[in-house]
C-alpha cells in the first residue's frame, strides 16, 4: 500500500516496467534469444514476458529488435 501510495503505481506494475526497460536493452544490443533474455530480465515464463513486453511497448519483443535494428542502420 504505501509503495502504490508514493510511486502511484502497484509494485508488480513498476517492476515490470523495470524489466522491460532493461529488456529493451538487451534486443537493442545483442543476440540472445528471446528465451534467454525472459530469464535474465526476470520471467520465467517467455509467453508471459511476450505478452507483459507488447502490453508496455506496443509490439512484441521481436518487432521491437527488428525496428531498433533498422533504425540504427539507417
Amino acid at each position: 500500500r504505501i509503495f502504490h501510495e508514493e510511486m502511484g503505481t502497484t509494485l508488480s506494475t513498476y517492476l515490470n516496467h523495470v524489466r522491460v526497460t532493461k529488456a529493451k536493452a538487451f534486443l537493442r544490443h545483442g543476440d540472445l534469444r528471446l528465451i534467454d533474455i525472459a530469464a535474465a530480465v526476470g520471467f520465467e515464463d517467455p509467453s508471459y514476458f511476450t505478452k507483459v513486453f507488447k502490453r508496455i511497448t506496443g509490439v512484441n519483443p521481436l518487432t521491437y529488435r527488428t525496428q531498433t535494428k533498422e533504425k540504427a542502420e539507417k
